[in-house]
Order: structure tokens, then sequence, then C-alpha cells
């Protein structure tokens, strides 16, 4: 039996190689890519698995948004999109090639370019699609934990100053999901690695985008359910918490503060319910109620703990500036000059967040600047003031990142 098996597959197999002509030529239609990639290879990097890992993951995720982006009018982000891959391809060689004196530039460099791409797709006038903005948030992940790896696998760039980078994993699964958290270990360094305070900063602030889409539903469906048979002064109350909704979409697009319009948002949605208070309504209506009290419980809930994230970010950040100033000592100019235009760029970065304005234009001048600042400081000994350089760039970059929802910290 089993020779007549193999006597009939090889008589099959004979046929088709004979009949060549059966499939005829045709062009195969290949994906398009916006962004040609002439990512380096990373298999031959000595002892840098993880970082290898990273850079594939980084490349990976700005394809995938590439992909998400395609056809989008939007010139600026598409330009975004090509510099980043440039740098990347720049990052990547210089580790190859051990040249870790560019490295750190390097890194400030991608992140600044990172910044760039999320305030030009937040500049449109129509708000990014969940796709985008996963994809988005994915990127922002992965070049985040690959600057934190950066500090933790290579001496040369952490130095004797650069301790405290503890080790952490934090890897995403490209699919687009908000479902990776990273898991940080040891101290504020290995918290960093795995993503630690940014990656929950930054998923409280897509619950919050999520909450405030439920509150709206509940809101116009409860709206619904009560009619025209409850007193005038609820009738008023679904009217102001409409308007205060609004007025919150309002600030997270023009990036000011919703801090106040939430505020009016908790005290229009207690008034209603006292209002209620001794109304009869359908059942339905009772439940539709009760989750809009619940979701703005959850609004208000995670603002708290985002604010807390932030503040946590922001004192790390300062505390990264006077580590780095102390490490450097006394500087001449230029690089003198550089630093001080440092600290007056991470000072308008606090004076903003601290009103609850937008600060991605503040990253990108912060990271900028201290580029400039490691440029003029080619060919001095850093020492351990490379290690705090890659941290402030890392730190300032995770800080803007998290800052999707506008909410002032006083």
């Amino acid at each position: 039996m089993l020779h007549l098996l193999r006597s009939v597959w090889n008589t099959r197999r004979d046929r088709s190689a004979v009949r060549p002509s059966s499939r005829r030529p045709c062009v195969e239609e290949l994906e398009d890519r916006a962004v040609p990639s002439s990512f380096a290879s990373m298999l031959h990097m000595p002892g840098q698995g993880e970082i290898r890992a990273d850079l594939v993951r980084v490349n990976a995720n700005l394809q995938s948004l590439t992909r998400a982006l395609s056809g989008s009018s939007n010139t600026a982000a598409t330009g975004d999109l090509k510099t980043i891959q440039t740098d990347l391809n720049t990052l990547s060689k210089d580790i190859l090639s051990g040249n870790t004196a560019n490295v750190t530039s390097d890194v400030a460099t991608l992140l600044a370019d990172q910044t760039t791409l999320a305030s030009d797709l937040n500049t449109g006038s129509s708000p990014l699609s969940s796709r985008v903005q996963a994809q988005l948030t994915n990127l922002d992940r992965s070049l985040f934990k690959l600057s934190g790896d950066l500090t933790q696998f290579s001496p040369t760039v952490t130095g004797p100053g650069g301790k405290g980078h503890g080790h952490g994993h934090g890897h995403g699964d490209n699919d687009g999901d908000d479902d990776d958290h990273g898991k940080g270990g040891g101290n504020k360094g290995g918290q960093a690695g795995g993503l630690g305070a940014f990656g929950t900063t930054l998923a409280v602030a897509r619950d919050i985008q999520s909450d405030l889409k439920d509150v709206n539903s509940d809101a116009q469906s409860l709206t619904t359910a009560l009619g025209s048979n409850i007193p005038d002064s609820a009738k008023t109350d679904l009217t102001n918490i409409q308007t205060d909704l609004t007025n919150i979409s309002g600030d997270i697009t023009g990036g000011a503060s919703i801090t106040n319009d939430l505020g009016a948002l908790v005290t229009d949605e207690t008034s209603l319910v006292s209002d209620l208070n001794g109304v009869t309504i359908s059942s339905a209506a009772q439940r539709l109620l009760n989750d809009l009290t619940s979701d703005i419980k959850d609004v208000s809930s995670d603002v708290t703990q985002y604010t807390k994230g932030l503040n946590t970010q922001l004192t790390s950040v300062q505390t990264d500036l006077m580590n780095l100033t102390t490490q450097l000592g006394d500087l001449k100019d230029p690089a003198k000059t550089d630093l001080s235009n440092l600290d007056t760029a991470l000072k308008q970065l606090t004076t903003d967040l601290t009103a609850g304005n937008a600060i991605l234009k503040d990253v990108t001048t912060v990271l900028k600047d201290e580029v400039t600042l490691i440029g003029d400081l080619t060919g001095t000994q850093l020492s351990g003031a490379q290690g705090d350089l890659l941290t402030l760039a890392r730190d300032v970059a995770g800080l803007g990142f998290s800052d999707l929802i506008p909410v002032s910290l006083t």
C-alpha cells in the first residue's frame, strides 16, 4: 500500500513538473509602503538581544502606523514618519558599529521626532481614528522602552553616574490593541525600562477618553428615556450636562484644561439626581441614570490618577536636570549657554503642564535643546553625564507621550 501511495504521489509531482505552462506568469502586487525602510539588521549584535528586539519592535510599529495613516492628507505627518525612519536607521547603525558616542544624540533626536509627529497628528480638525491612535501609542511605548533599555544595557552610555537603571520588560504585540502593559522592576530606572509610570499614565489617558464617550452616550440615551414628563429643573440639568460634555470636547481639541468643565459636569449630574428624586421614571431610565453616575465617577477618578502620574513624571524630569547639571559641572560656552537654554525650556514645559496646556511642542523644544547640548559637548569627557542625558531625554519624551488629555496639575 505504501508503495502504491508513493507511486501516485510521484506521478502527480512529475505531471506538474512537465507542464510548467499550466500557470500563467503574472506580476504579484506587493504591499504598499509609504515609508522606505533600510532598517539595519540586528542579527549580529552580541549580548544585545533585548535592544535588538526593541529596535525591531520600533521599526514594526512605525510601519504599522504608516499603513494606518495611508492615504492621509496630513503631509506634515508623512514627512515626520520618513524622518523617524531615517533617524531610526542611523541609531541602529551606530549601535551595530559600536559608535556609542552618537547613541545618546540619536535617541534624543528620535524622541524629538516622535513628539513632533504626535503634535502634527493632533493639529487636524478631526480626531484620530482609534486604529491610528492605538498604533501611535504602540510606537510611543516601544520608543520609550528602547531608550530605557539602552541606558540599562550599554555601560558606555550609562557610565559611572548612570546607576539605578534596573531592568524591566514591556513588550508590545504590534496588533494595534492597547493591551501590552509594561512591568518595571527595581528602582526608578527599572520602572522606566519597563514603562512604569509612563505606561500607567498613558493607559489612564486612554481610559479617560473612553469614559467620556460612555458619559456622552449615557446622557443622550437618558434624555430620550426620560422624555418630557420630568420637572423643568431636570430638563435644565440634562441640557447643562450636554453643554459640559461639549465644552470638555472643545477643551481637549483646543489643548485647554478640562478640570473646570469636568467639575461642572459632576455638579450638574448631582443636581440631576437630586431633581429626579421622588419622580417616577422607568426602570430603563433609572439604569441609565445609574450608568451616568458611575461613568462620571470613573472619569473623575481617572483624572485624579492621571494628574498624579503626570506629577510623578514631572518630578522625575526635574530631578534628571539637577543630576545632569551636577554631572556636567562648570561648563564653557557654547555648552554653558546650551544648558541654560535647556533649563529655560524645561521651566516653560513645567509652566504649561501645571496650567493644563498642551506640552508636545515644549517637549520637542527641550529634546532639540538637549541634542544641541550633546553636540557641543562632543570631545568632552562626559563620564556619567551621558547616562543622565539619555535618562532626561527618555523621561521628557515619556511626559509628552502621556499628555494626551490636558488636565491642570493644580
